[in-house]
C-alpha cells in the first residue's frame, strides 16, 4: 500500500506552491498522485479513500445519483473483487482493480434489477485545482452489446456523462480540472443503458495536482512531505 499524505501536509505544500508559484518554471514543479484507482484498490472499504459500491434507484427523488449510493459489503478474496450480490440468482454489479460491471437483465435466472456501479474516491484534502485522467474500454470488445454510460459525479453534481458504444474498440480517454477540499465526493458511476449482456468495462481513473519539486520544498524544510508518493 502506498503511504499517502496527510491532509495537514498537502495543505502545507498547497499554500507553499501558491506562494512560490511565480519564482517556478518549469522544471520548479512536479505531479503529485493523490489517487489512483487501480495501485489503490483494496479488499477494505475507505482504504486510500476509495469506497466500492452502487446506485440502486431505491433513494426517490436521488434515485440513480450520489444520494443513491450503497456499499457493497460482499468481497471475493480470491477473485479480489468486491459484488453488490453473492447468490447465482442476484445482480452481477461488482468491481475490482481494473473492472466494473452494471447490472440490468441479463438472462431469465438472474435478478433484472438496474444497478449502476460506482466507485467513489472521497478528498482527504483540499487542493485548488487538481486534474482527473480517466481511461475507459469495453473489457470484451470482440462481443457486441449495447454500450454503457460512464457518469462522473463532484459533490453530486453531474459534471460528466460519456457513452462508450459497443463498437468502440478503441476505448476512450478524458480530462477533467476542479477544485477538491476535504471531503469532497468523485463518483466514478456505470449506467448499463439497456441490458447487461457484455457491460464489463476497464477503467483507471487517476487524481492528481501540481507542487513545487523536492529541490524547492527542501528550502522550505518540506522536502520529506513527497514522500512515499509516485511523481511523474
Amino acid at each position: 500500500m502506498r503511504e499517502h499524505i496527510t491532509g495537514t501536509c498537502v495543505a502545507a505544500i498547497m499554500l507553499l506552491a501558491g506562494g512560490a508559484q511565480g519564482g517556478l518554471g518549469d522544471d520548479g514543479q512536479t505531479t503529485l498522485v493523490l489517487a489512483d484507482s487501480v495501485d489503490d484498490y483494496a479488499g477494505d472499504q475507505g482504504e486510500n479513500g476509495w469506497f466500492y459500491g452502487y446506485y440502486d434507484g431505491d433513494a426517490g427523488a436521488d434515485s440513480f445519483q450520489p444520494g443513491d449510493f450503497e456499499l457493497m459489503n460482499i468481497y471475493d478474496e480470491g477473485a479480489e473483487r468486491w459484488w453488490a450480490d453473492g447468490t447465482d440468482e442476484g445482480p452481477i454489479t461488482l468491481i475490482d482493480a481494473e473492472f466494473m460491471h452494471p447490472n440490468a437483465y441479463l438472462s431469465d435466472l438472474r435478478d433484472p434489477s438496474e444497478q449502476w456501479a460506482v466507485r467513489r474516491w472521497i478528498s482527504g484534502m483540499d487542493a485548488s485545482e487538481v486534474n482527473i485522467s480517466v481511461d475507459l474500454s469495453r473489457a470484451n470488445p470482440e462481443f457486441a452489446g449495447d454500450g454503457v454510460v460512464l457518469r462522473v459525479f463532484i459533490d453530486g453534481l453531474e459534471t460528466l456523462a460519456v457513452e462508450l458504444f459497443a463498437n468502440n474498440d478503441a476505448g476512450l480517454s478524458f480530462d477533467l480540472t476542479t477544485a477538491v477540499s476535504e471531503g469532497t465526493v468523485i463518483d466514478f458511476a456505470i449506467d448499463p443503458i439497456g441490458d447487461a449482456l457484455f457491460d464489463a468495462v476497464r477503467i483507471g481513473a487517476e487524481i492528481t495536482t501540481v507542487v513545487p519539486t523536492p529541490g524547492v520544498l527542501a528550502g522550505f524544510g518540506l522536502a520529506g512531505l513527497l514522500a512515499g508518493r509516485r511523481r511523474r
